[in-house]
């Protein structure tokens, strides 16, 4: 039996990654199976485990080098200028992300965050090094997402704007892809998995998601991809451990009314909202058990309400 476990796989006092992988620093021992080839590859590119790749390795199989290539092209960096600040806001120079979400209209999201509220000189570079400048069109105060608009006809290329998915058919453990200036480096790719599907965040209950990225200055309105290369939430805040994605589907809403009517409304009823445990909402509150099967179905993995 030891023979067959000492033939199957190596242990390794620590496991280093280059500038190109995905692949973490890992302490201690990780059972792990031989490689077949070289233990480098580039982002978008990592082995699978049937290739031969370390198993502690997240698949990331969804995210060809191809479909990463093509992903960049809607994602914008935003440099900022800030002389005077407005609502406690501070002065300076500043980095985000953002993504083109309106390709005719030259409208591109980003963080409430980003944007503020202080008048403000904005560059848009995009991933061919292209740049221009950019006026705020909209921001949401409470749930921390904006707008840019850019006038296409300053431009001597085509936009490329991203395709807007469906957060909630994502499942927990599900693999995303992060693209963003992390740190002020231009595109650069993290990727990492749902941990949470709901997480009530922000001012006013924002539905959020929560992720494995870790923080990373820079990277706030940066598109999260799923695996089939639609964008299903917005970076809006993490820890050094994790992250928390705004659901796509606030900025899908404000864009169509932005498009229809070229202003946003929304209601408040007035009441703090929170999210509860299922099993707490059974126990305490009396929730009845024919309706948590009708919130069940389709959706085993439902936790919250």
């Amino acid at each position: 039996m030891s023979s067959i476990i000492a033939s199957e796989a190596v242990y390794l006092s620590q496991m280093r990654h280059t500038t190109d992988s995905p692949v973490p620093i890992i302490s201690g021992p990780v059972l792990i199976r031989p490689r077949r080839e070289s233990n480098n590859f580039s982002a978008g590119s990592a082995p699978s485990d049937d290739e031969g790749g370390p198993q502690c390795i997240p698949s990331t199989r969804g995210y060809d080098k191809r479909m990463v290539m093509e992903l960049k092209k809607v994602v914008v960096n935003i440099e900022q200028n800030i002389s005077i600040g407005l609502n406690s806001e501070k002065t300076g120079k500043f980095n985000g992300t953002g993504f083109v979400v309106d390709a005719k209209q030259g409208i591109i999201a980003t963080n409430y965050h980003i944007t503020g509220t202080s008048p403000q000189q904005v560059k848009i570079t995009f991933e061919n090094g292209e740049s221009t400048e950019a006026l705020a069109l909209h921001y949401d105060v409470w749930n921390d997402f904006a707008f840019y608009k850019v006038d296409p006809a300053r431009l001597d290329f085509d936009l490329t704007e991203a395709r807007l998915g469906n957060s909630f058919s994502l499942e927990e453990h599900a693999e995303v892809l992060l693209i963003g200036n992390n740190e002020g480096f231009e595109y650069s790719i993290k990727y990492g998995r749902v941990t949470n599907l709901y997480m009530n965040r922000g001012k006013r209950h924002s539905l959020c998601m929560q992720t494995s990225f870790d923080r990373t200055k820079g990277s706030s309105g940066s598109p999260v991809f799923d695996r089939d290369g639609f964008v299903v939430g917005i970076h809006t805040s993490g820890t050094d451990t994790t992250s928390f994605e705004l659901r796509i589907e606030y900025i899908k809403d404000a864009l169509e009314q932005l498009l229809r009517t070229r202003k946003v409304k929304r209601g408040d009823i007035g009441v703090e909202l929170d999210l509860i445990r299922i099993s707490d909402a059974v126990n305490h509150y009396r929730l009845p058990q024919d309706a948590v099967e009708r919130l069940k179905t389709g959706r085993r993995d439902l936790k919250y309400v």
